[in-house]
């Protein structure tokens, strides 16, 4: 599918809204030990995803997928800092926290962002809309 404008500023403005978020997350959480700020933004973004995808599952509302999804949530959450983050634990020996980061990185990820598909579509379920 090629977007047209429309499509790119929903994906833009929701990414501006989500990288901006990121930003303040990580100037209110950032120590020089444990990268929180990055754990604390990919778990949150992976419950957001989660509950988006339920409310989204079955719809085809392009405009919502594309802010959202795509836009807010591709840019709130971090790949790229996430490996980053990972190699520097390493780098200086800190392979307990490496491992621990990893884990929770991961796991709790997966595990947030089923629980955010859960509570949504049980929302939505109750109200009768999914």
């Amino acid at each position: 599918m090629k977007y047209k404008f429309k499509e790119w500023a929903y994906i833009g403005t929701g990414g501006a809204l989500g990288s901006l978020l990121r930003a303040s997350i990580t100037q209110l959480f950032t120590t020089t030990t444990f990268p929180i700020a990055t754990l604390l933004v990919n778990l949150l973004g992976s419950l957001l995803l989660g509950g988006i995808t339920a409310y989204l599952y079955g719809r085809s509302n392009q405009s919502l997928h594309l802010f959202f999804g795509i836009g807010f949530c591709g840019s709130f959450t971090t790949m790229s800092m996430f490996a980053a983050d990972a190699t520097i634990l390493l780098e200086q020996g800190q392979t307990t926290m490496f491992l621990w980061y990893n884990l929770l990185s991961v796991i709790c990820g997966i595990l947030l962002a089923i629980l955010g598909f859960i509570l949504i579509k049980n929302i939505l379920e109750k109200r009768g809309t999914q």
